[in-house]
């Protein structure tokens, strides 16, 4: 979970490449991680298409599913499956840093002696 949430706002930070001041998209990142990660509300309480849409996201890997295996709520067979997600999301995130980092690093100039 504190990788694949490390990795998410590494990522986040790396789009300074890009943007002249990346405080509001991480301000923005920060609050939107807390609503999908069950951080503000338990997942549960989110309608069905809300519920989902958050499930296929990595955010609930940080917070609502370590909340619902140490509340015993997932089977040993759902914790497979949400660490196999888990592995798979940061496979993904650890790409994307990697595409992220390359491009801005061509991107990037300095200014200044």
């Amino acid at each position: 979970a504190m990788v694949i949430q490390f990795m998410i706002f590494y990522n986040t930070a790396l789009l300074a490449f890009w943007i002249d001041d990346a405080t509001g998209v991480s301000f923005l990142a920060r609050v939107f991680a807390d609503v999908a990660s069950g951080g503000f509300l338990p997942l549960s309480l989110f309608s069905g298409a809300w519920h989902n849409f958050f499930n296929w996201l990595p955010f609930h890997y940080i917070i609502s599913v370590p909340v619902n295996i140490l509340l015993g709520h997932l089977t040993f067979s759902q914790m497979v499956w949400q660490g196999f997600g888990a592995l798979l999301w940061l496979a993904i995130l650890y790409f994307m840093a990697i595409l992220l980092m390359r491009r801005g690093i061509i991107r990037y100039s300095a200014v200044g002696a």
